[in-house]
């Protein structure tokens, strides 16, 4: 990232805001799944996986900006259900992370105009989710719906600075979120050469923070 000021004829780097960040990521991983019949109609699948991750940011003046380690187990559970014929039903459990990505990290400054910027942070931290789902079936018509919860969530928080009349915002580890959807896909057929595939999509989300007091 460059920024230059242009005095009389001469364009001159602003040292303050130039910078040249490199992010180097490395993630490791083992996991192991077993797969049975609980019996004739129910299968079932269970994991756990286990991720080792190995974070470093920084440029020449600014070596090991960040400079992170960290491990972290991630299970994972799937039933399904005969439940006749034609229906079918699924039940699943899974615990995911969300890495912060580089432009999320780097401490740097994005203008979006001479009083709004956008930067990083370094402390960030990864975010984790627990998500539980169930899927139903009813020959060709199927029924989806999930629940999401999300710690610490990352958000672009602003910060307003008065005296310069200036706005940055950068990511955040702030509050809990909880996402709940479902989904409904069913086929239709209006007439014998018109077929369609419609689907009914409804979330609902709750964010919970504490924002300058």
């Amino acid at each position: 990232v460059i920024v230059e000021d242009l005095t009389l004829e001469d364009w001159t780097a602003d040292p303050a805001l130039t910078s040249h960040f490199k992010l180097t990521e490395d993630v490791a991983a083992a996991y192991s799944t077993l797969s049975f019949k609980a019996n004739a109609k129910t299968d079932i699948k269970v994991g756990l996986r286990y991720e080792y991750t190995s974070t470093n940011l920084g440029s020449v003046e600014q070596p090991n900006v960040v400079d992170r380690q960290y491990g972290s187990f991630f299970p994972s559970v799937f039933v399904g259900r005969k439940l006749s014929d034609v229906q079918q039903l699924n039940l699943s459990y899974s615990r995911r992370i969300y890495r912060p990505g580089f432009t999320q990290l780097a401490p740097y400054l994005i203008f979006y105009d001479p009083s709004t910027v956008q930067g990083g942070n370094p402390s960030l931290q990864p975010s984790f989710v627990h998500a539980v789902r169930a899927d139903y079936r009813y020959k060709v018509v199927g029924l989806t719906m999930e629940y999401n919860f999300e710690s610490p969530s990352i958000r672009d928080v602003p910060f307003v600075d008065v005296a310069t009349n200036t706005q940055t915002s950068r990511p955040e580890n702030i509050g809990k979120t909880h996402t709940a959807y479902a989904m409904l896909n069913s086929p239709w057929q209006p007439t014998k050469w018109w077929a369609m595939q419609s689907t009914v999509f409804v979330a609902w989300q709750l964010f919970n923070t504490n924002y300058e007091g």
